[in-house]
């Protein structure tokens, strides 16, 4: 609850704008209650973040061991619902990962560039036509085109008007035809064969 309530004030305020008083309030718990749970704002704002790695940690030891297809629609699925229910994670993450220390930052960003690295391999395994760099130039279109719906949340002229399920239907759909159909003759308009990343990280 506390995480859930620092999340969205965080989220909607930024994280200088917060105060613990203010996310215990939103918990419903006193200010000093707050510090039994978390050091301080620092140690919040990480319990926040951490939501990111361990998510993608858990993909990372699930999708690998499925067949490319159904690793594919793992990680649509997966990371449609976890865009939709936590829209402003994402935003948090570009606004606020100064506010924490190297170490926490380096282990967080580390974790994400193996999920990307880990969507660029089932992006190849299904796109064989397609070179490592133009694989992960989809696996990171994919990703963006979901994480954007951090954005329609941010628009007070229609908080009621997206529908959850919906969303995410049209998020994996959309995120399937990126990776699927996109032609090759564009990726390699985008793509520099001087600069391909031929293996990951």
């Amino acid at each position: 609850m506390l995480i859930d309530a620092a999340l969205d004030l965080f989220h909607k305020f930024g994280y200088r704008n917060t105060s613990t008083k203010d996310v215990g309030a939103a918990a419903g718990i006193s200010g000093p209650a707050l510090y039994r749970h978390f050091a301080n704002k620092e140690d919040l704002l990480t319990a926040v973040l951490d939501v990111f790695p361990q998510f993608m940690e858990t993909a990372a030891a699930e999708a690998p061991a499925l067949p490319p297809a159904d690793a594919l629609e793992y990680l649509l699925d997966s990371y449609a619902a976890f865009s939709v229910q936590r829209p402003g994670l994402s935003m948090i993450w570009l606004e606020e990962r100064r506010n924490l220390s190297d170490d926490v930052r380096e282990r967080i960003g580390g974790v994400h560039q193996v999920y990307i690295w880990m969507w660029t391999d089932t992006v190849a395994a299904m796109r064989p036509e397609l070179s490592r760099a133009e694989a992960h130039i989809l696996a990171q279109l994919a990703i963006g085109l979901m994480t954007s719906v951090t954005f329609l949340h941010l628009d007070p002229r229609h908080p009621d008007q997206v529908v959850p399920e919906g969303l995410q239907r049209l998020l994996v759909g959309a995120g399937r035809r990126t990776v699927l159909h996109t032609p090759v003759a564009d990726l390699r308009a985008a793509a520099s064969s001087s600069r391909s990343p031929d293996t990951g990280p």
